[in-house]
């Protein structure tokens, strides 16, 4: 009988952290996307950027799914962010340190790269190029 007592107690025990870790981590749905962070130290500035690539599912991305010469979030899902630990200068431009959004405009030979202010767009719906 003893043995019974401590096996249902040792199985009771399982059973209570088990639904304690189902209670506190849910369920997420997957992204259909890859997406990745990388983080480089340049000179004094930390960077990092949060990514999500579109896959291409035997797809044409570039010219067809993503125009050319129209804005575009530079990813796919959310807009990607990257982020800078001190001020710097690209392209001639000033950027405070913070986060930021990447946009872009493609283009067959060159592309535009834009550092954006806003940071809560999922596309480039409400692109604010004053931002």
């Amino acid at each position: 009988m003893k043995i019974f007592t401590r096996l249902t107690t040792v199985l009771f025990l399982f059973a209570s952290v088990a639904l304690a870790q189902n209670e506190a981590a849910p369920f997420q749905v997957p992204t259909t996307n890859s997406g990745t962070t990388i983080q480089q130290r340049i000179a004094a500035t930390d960077i990092e950027i949060s990514y999500n690539r579109p896959n291409v599912k035997g797809r044409k991305i570039f010219g067809e799914l993503v125009p050319y010469g129209k804005i575009w979030r530079t990813g796919s899902d959310a807009a990607t962010k990257i982020s800078f630990s001190t001020p710097l200068t690209l392209n001639g431009t000033p950027i405070d340190a913070g986060s930021y959004e990447i946009f872009s405009i493609p283009g067959e030979q060159e592309w535009t790269v834009i550092i954006h202010k806003n940071q809560s767009q999922w596309g480039s719906y409400s692109y604010d190029a004053a931002k």
